[in-house]
């Protein structure tokens, strides 16, 4: 990769237009585990496409997906490699959901827009316990609370993670357990 000065006087304002979106693709990294996989608990009543985005900065103790923190692991999750995904698994979904990402909110937008133009639903789950409404307003569905063990997922009644359906208001925390006691 090369590097240019940008502050040197003999580049012209028309150099520096072209130039500068070239180096903003540089800085994103948005990667995934490969391939994603087809999710039936996750987000209820819904069959979702789940990306696991690598990169996460929270390092939660006890976190059971280590393996996620690096942000070169997996492969780069593009607009062209993402749409294909959608478009290969459209008749099969209805949701598309995201384990992270939230770190890169302008990339995640433009996927979760891109998953509304196809008419399917969108999910995060994140282990922040908050988002900025610049988020907020491109998902049916967010997962809040970062990951402690001895209180377990969804599916506990001591856990501090709320899944909640953004439209309605709705906490389908009962909703996960129940449809996981009746796989028990």
């Amino acid at each position: 990769m090369q590097f240019i000065d940008v502050t040197q006087s003999f580049y012209r304002q028309r150099d520096l237009i072209l130039v500068l979106p070239i180096l903003k693709l540089c800085i994103v990294m948005f990667n995934y585990v490969t391939p994603p996989e087809m999710v039936f608990q996750e987000v209820p009543k819904e069959i979702a496409l789940c990306f696991t985005i690598t990169g996460c900065p929270l390092n939660c103790p006890g976190c059971h997906s280590k393996d996620t923190h690096d942000p070169t692991a997996g492969s780069p999750l593009t607009l062209g490699v993402y749409k294909q995904w959608l478009i290969d698994y459209k008749q099969f979904i209805s949701c598309v959901l995201f384990f992270g990402g939230e770190w890169e909110q302008k990339y995640l937008i433009k996927l979760l827009k891109l998953a509304h133009k196809l008419e399917l639903k969108t999910c995060l789950y994140t282990g922040k316990n908050n988002l900025p409404n610049t988020v907020l307003e491109h998902l049916d569905y967010v997962k809040y609370g970062p990951w402690i063990a001895n209180l377990g997922g969804l599916e506990s009644e001591q856990t501090n993670q709320q899944l909640w359906n953004l439209h309605t208001g709705e906490l389908l925390n009962p909703l996960i357990r129940a449809t996981r006691q009746l796989d028990d």
